[in-house]
């Protein structure tokens, strides 16, 4: 059995509300009507509605938390920088190749493709490392258990071309670190050097 509620006292956004309600009998279906009518099975659909947004959302951030996952596992063994200066600035490496050729060759790469991100001062960021250990990365790559670290300004990455930026040396300084180096800062390098930089080859001094 349905059993209707007149609208006529209240008044809603589609119409009025009821002003007298009558029970229905035990398994009867309450209906109500304002220029259309709402029902049990409305409500019901509204839940579940309510519940797939939930679940669509547990699901979306999910999906987000293991993106971030992989992405901090792609660097499991980072090389950090520390930006104490008042600007912000880049970094590159001497990689091999057309990444930049190994020490004693301290010219800058060919290509700037393998450039870091831009770290803010004030911020430490994480511009180099892999799921390989630094080790294993100086045994395979700098026989000479040198690696060439450069940072330029973020300014001048933006207003040049690769090309003069390379010619030119338009850099701020560059790090001439060993593995026992890296170890000992523990992989974390600083601009402008601070203290704990003591002992680094860089240029200019």
């Amino acid at each position: 059995m349905i059993l209707r509620a007149r609208c006529g006292a209240f008044p809603t956004a589609r119409g009025t509300c009821c002003a007298i309600a009558k029970r229905a009998p035990t398994g009867g279906k309450l209906e109500h009507d304002y220029m259309g009518s709402w029902n049990i099975r409305d409500i019901f659909s509204k839940k579940a509605k309510m519940i797939l947004m939930k679940m669509l959302k547990i699901f979306l951030i999910s999906i987000l938390v293991t993106s971030c996952e992989r992405v901090a596992m792609d660097k499991d063994y980072p090389l950090f920088l520390k930006n104490q200066s008042n600007h912000s600035v880049r970094t590159i490496i001497n990689q091999g190749g057309k990444f930049g050729l190994h020490y004693p060759d301290t010219s800058l790469p060919e290509v700037s493709d393998r450039i870091s991100i831009e770290i803010l001062p004030g911020s430490k960021n994480a511009v180099a490392g892999g799921d390989v250990t630094w080790a294993q990365i100086f045994a395979s790559q700098f026989p000479l258990d040198t690696l060439s670290f450069f940072v330029l300004h973020s300014d001048t990455v933006s207003k040049f071309i690769w090309n003069d930026i390379k010619s030119d040396y338009k850099i701020l300084k560059r790090y001439d670190v060993s593995l026992t180096d890296l170890e000992k800062l523990n992989y974390t390098l600083t601009y402008p050097p601070d203290s704990t930089m003591r002992g680094i080859k860089m240029y200019p001094k």
